[in-house]
């Protein structure tokens, strides 16, 4: 098959799907995602046409991997696929998600590996019972201190989850979060504002292809339960319902206390744990940083689209009004927990 006349529009190696999933996985994208290899095939040809008869996106990634994360995200519903890829090529490349992330997704940033190093995360050696592998964050030890900690932050995370949808069983299988919120304080949201956590959450629940199957908060402060119930209520039932808050390790029931870091209660230390995922995001450092390199048309775009827009999220991008319909968007009206946010005083 002649590839070839792809590649003038992406940043990757444009290549044929080599399948290397083991029966178990197979069955699972059939019986989750409706995949099977002439699905696959056909899908890929198509989605590789439309990006490149599609005058607004100038150049991003056409490798198999690449747009099987989207399509398998999207349960192969090949218009959702498009209108999920597109937006995603428009967050790396805007404004707004460069209001938020750093130009270059690199772990090796300075200040970004700064939050690598104190190991505020890991990956569980021991998966749930589904198979899912679980990642487990220490959110104090990240210190609010430092210029443009809130970009590394985020910069960080999106590495994390980046890098992790790389790997074929991850996003097939999803992925569980363990998030330990002690020591967290008011001053953390001095650096980390809760509306734009709600913001990027609510546009990577959209456009970020991965399963996340379940977010487990432990040592939530009474504060912070009503601050993330906020939040999560102008997100989906789904996500909502994959919620859960802790008051202790203790309760946390989906894996045993010795399977923990040993601050926890396990045998192994978190610096030895977080060495997995570290290798991880070194192995896929060099692809997320070519994401610089995605370009879109800018003015085939309102300024709404490119800024990030809530609204603008249930707008097709490829609707015929859509300058008309950006025009009339407005964030604040549709959701009005911004100025509640706005109102609180942090000491």
């Amino acid at each position: 098959m002649d590839l070839s006349k792809y590649q003038t529009k992406s940043i990757t190696p444009v290549d044929e799907y080599k399948c290397t999933l083991s029966d178990e996985l197979l069955k699972i994208l059939e019986e989750e995602m409706r995949e099977t290899e002439e699905i696959r095939n056909f899908s890929l040809k198509a989605m590789r046409e439309w990006i490149m008869q599609n005058p607004r996106i100038l150049k991003t990634r056409l490798d198999a991997i690449w747009l099987l994360k989207q399509l398998r995200f999207k349960k192969y519903n090949m218009l959702s696929t498009q209108e999920t890829l597109e937006r995603h090529v428009v967050l790396k490349c805007s404004y707004y998600g460069k209001h938020y992330l750093h130009d270059d997704l690199d772990v090796m940033r300075p200040s970004v590996k700064k939050i690598f190093d104190v190991n505020p995360v890991c990956i569980l050696p021991k998966r749930d019972q589904h198979g899912r592998p679980i990642l487990f964050f220490r959110c104090q030890n990240v210190k609010p201190q430092g210029k443009d900690l809130s970009k590394d932050i985020l910069t960080a995370v999106a590495c994390i989850v980046e890098s992790l949808v790389e790997i074929e069983e991850f996003l097939i299988r999803g992925v569980v979060y363990v998030l330990d919120v002690s020591g967290i304080t008011m001053q953390y949201l001095k650096i980390l504002p809760i509306e734009d956590c709600l913001k990027v959450c609510k546009s990577a629940e959209k456009i970020t292809a991965g399963r996340h199957k379940g977010f487990h908060v432990v040592n939530v402060p009474s504060y912070l339960t009503t601050l993330i119930n906020m939040a999560i209520k102008h997100t989906a039932p789904k996500f909502r319902d994959r919620v859960r808050f802790y008051s202790s390790f203790d309760e946390l029931d989906i894996i045993d206390k010795g399977d923990l870091p040993k601050e926890y209660g396990g045998t192994i230390p978190m610096s030895e744990m977080s060495k997995e995922l570290w290798e991880i995001l070194l192995k896929y450092r060099p692809l997320l940083i070519k994401y610089q390199d995605m370009k879109i048309n800018e003015n085939l775009y309102p300024k709404a689209c490119l800024d990030g827009s809530f609204s603008m999220l249930d707008v097709p991008l490829n609707s015929p009004d859509l300058f008309e319909k950006a025009s009339r968007c407005c964030d604040e009206t549709v959701f009005g927990i911004q100025g509640s946010f706005r109102k609180l005083e942090i000491d």
